[in-house]
């Protein structure tokens, strides 16, 4: 208790501008404890950058600018003409109506039919946003917690992750990242970005996206496929150069829509996605399909040398006897 009262005495006067040599004499410790308890809270998602003085004092500062979405890439192999993948949406971890519950539901599926990729399209937490009767956690920290515990694990299953809304009243209330956590804690949860982040396969990409106000990088016009959050709904819109697939919350957190997934097949042609094979399931007692739907993704886009990008074959380890 008293190092999570430091470290909230810490935070309060780097807010303050007050510099290490400050900081030492105001609470009476030493710098080296100072750099330690700001290492744990870099644990905790927060960051930091540093200003020099010419009087020899350094001041940290909170980090509270975003970095533009992260360059992730998917290796497949090359004889991988098809990728089977689920997509989830709105998990609000934290928030009274979750659905862990349903999320392990998932898990099991994809474990069964040996898939090994989700996609996660924001507000993975339910963050400061909406009223605190709806919070089974009210701090960032304790919904930040509550992931790294309470999401399921499978060794087998990469989650990748854009954050949303809900996600960035986080960042913007606190100061605290939760990419920053993710990436030390759960290397199975990988960060896309905020707002927009794009999962690069072979010679194409997946853009992942979630309404966030105030980011200020926008994804241009773009031709390809586009897997949106926020809205809680499914909802497909294809045609021309583009298909926008919209995804289902996995929470029931708005009462009068019910949680699901989308199941794809995704195909490619030329390394270029070309092709979705769709299924949606929404819960009632237990998953449904009630839908269907194939799509094609008419990209523009040219290959002209036809070598595909992000592609290996994988030899695996093995111990010398």
């Amino acid at each position: 208790m008293l190092d999570l009262d430091l470290d909230l005495q810490i935070l309060q006067l780097i807010k303050e501008d007050a510099s290490i040599n400050e900081i030492a004499s105001a609470l009476n410790i030493s710098h080296k404890k100072i750099l330690y308890r700001l290492q744990n809270l870099r644990n905790k998602g927060y960051t930091f950058v540093k200003k020099y003085y010419s009087d020899g004092e350094v001041v940290f500062k909170m980090n509270n600018t975003l970095g533009i979405p992260k360059d992730v890439r998917l290796i497949t192999k090359p004889n991988e003409k098809a990728l089977n993948m689920l997509f989830i949406s709105d998990l609000h971890f934290g928030n009274v109506n979750e659905r862990i519950d349903l999320l392990k539901r998932v898990y099991e599926i994809c474990a069964k039919e040996n898939i090994n990729i989700i996609i996660n399209a924001g507000d993975l937490v339910d963050g400061y946003l909406g009223t605190s009767s709806d919070k089974k956690f009210l701090s960032s920290e304790d919904q930040i917690n509550h992931v790294i515990k309470k999401y399921p694990f499978d060794k087998n299953i990469i989650n990748f992750i854009c954050f949303g809304d809900h996600d960035y009243s986080v960042f913007e209330t606190t100061g605290q990242n939760i990419e920053n956590v993710l990436e030390r804690y759960r290397y199975d949860l990988v960060p896309l970005g905020y707002k927009n982040g794009k999962l690069k396969i072979k010679n194409d990409d997946i853009l992942v996206s979630h309404y966030i106000k105030g980011i200020n990088y926008n994804e241009p016009p773009r031709n390809g496929l586009t897997v949106l959050g926020h809205s809680h709904i499914s909802k497909y819109n294809y045609g021309g150069k583009n298909a926008n697939i919209t995804i289902p919350a996995l929470s029931s957190v708005i009462s009068n829509r019910l949680p699901g997934f989308l199941k794809a097949k995704v195909f490619f042609n030329k390394g270029i996605i070309n092709f979705l094979e769709l299924e949606e399931y929404i819960y009632f007692d237990k998953f449904y399909l009630v839908n269907t739907s194939a799509i094609e993704v008419a990209s523009n886009k040219k290959n002209k040398s036809f070598k595909i990008e992000n592609e290996e074959i994988r030899t695996p380890y093995c111990k010398k006897k």
